[in-house]
């Protein structure tokens, strides 16, 4: 009896095997296109693919695993919603990546990457003589001070008015994201002027129409084809000057300085960041 299970597993077994093994004989050799009645299978699409993208799609998950395993060894929390916002506003200031064509899961996943990857450099590669030297480049630059600004942007200029006017009423400015479904911004800007407004000129509080959303001369702006394509579709814009504060006064490790800093050198400290990973950690992979 024992000896007839055994057998009918095993057949059974066998069976499944063999059915997988024809799927995906089919699906290797199955017609990816026609050219001039002759096939090109998906296998030879899938070499393509895996010669040309392999080096970097590994690269990529063993440095996104590096970073998960440190944010674990840090006891870093998860990031809540707020955590996540302060990143987006980040993500879209510093023109990192354009979140049209994100899955929601992507882009939650993207920017849990991020926070986790800001938090370890604030920790592990950052250092004071950056920051100081990040801080006296602003100064020689801009002047003495900081200014920490609020931006909506839209492509509907009767939108950006009534987004003034209601800014100018002290509006909740949740409320005013809410009615038009559109998300503000807050960055420090390190610079008298931005988005064609002279900052220097504005008191705390006072808000100002523009109709150049892209800050082209801010100097942590690093612009690639998708913010080409944000600054051809928003041209309107309002703003609104929230605080302004002494550059030599604001504490070094300052969410401020860090966030400024992070601005212009972002992709340095990514650098930065992975190196270290892979110092810290055994990275072996199969020949």
């Amino acid at each position: 009896m024992f000896n007839k299970i055994t057998i009918v597993i095993l057949s059974a077994l066998l069976i499944v095997s063999i059915f997988c093994n024809l799927k995906f004989y089919a699906n290797e050799y199955e017609p990816a296109v026609n050219i001039a009645g002759k096939d090109i299978k998906k296998k030879e699409v899938k070499s393509l693919l895996i010669e040309k993208y392999w080096d970097t799609a590994l690269e990529e998950t063993i440095n996104n695993k590096l970073v998960n395993l440190e944010a674990k060894k840090l006891k870093l929390d998860k990031p809540n919603k707020k955590n996540l916002k302060e990143v987006e506003d980040f993500v879209q200031v510093a023109n990192l990546k354009n979140f049209k064509t994100m899955s929601k899961d992507k882009k939650e996943e993207y920017l849990k990457n991020i926070y986790y990857i800001r938090e370890i450099a604030k920790r592990k590669t950052i250092k004071d003589s950056e920051l100081k030297a990040y801080i006296k480049e602003a100064q020689d630059e801009v002047g003495s001070y900081a200014y920490s600004i609020l931006t909506f942007s839209t492509q509907e200029p009767t939108v950006a008015n009534q987004i003034e006017k209601e800014l100018k009423e002290n509006k909740n400015v949740k409320d005013i994201e809410e009615e038009y479904n559109i998300k503000a911004t807050v960055e420090t800007i390190y610079s008298k002027e931005a988005y064609g407004v002279e900052l220097s000129s504005l008191n705390k509080n006072e808000v100002a129409h523009i109709t150049n959303t892209s800050n082209e001369d801010s100097d942590h702006m690093d612009h690639d084809m998708d913010s080409m394509d944000h600054d051809m579709e928003t041209n309107q814009g309002v703003i609104k000057l929230l605080d302004k504060k002494e550059i030599n006064k604001i504490n070094l490790h300052s969410k401020d300085i860090i966030n400024g800093y992070l601005l212009k050198n972002y992709y340095g400290e990514v650098i930065k960041v992975n190196n270290y990973l892979r110092s810290k950690y055994v990275v072996k992979e199969n020949e």
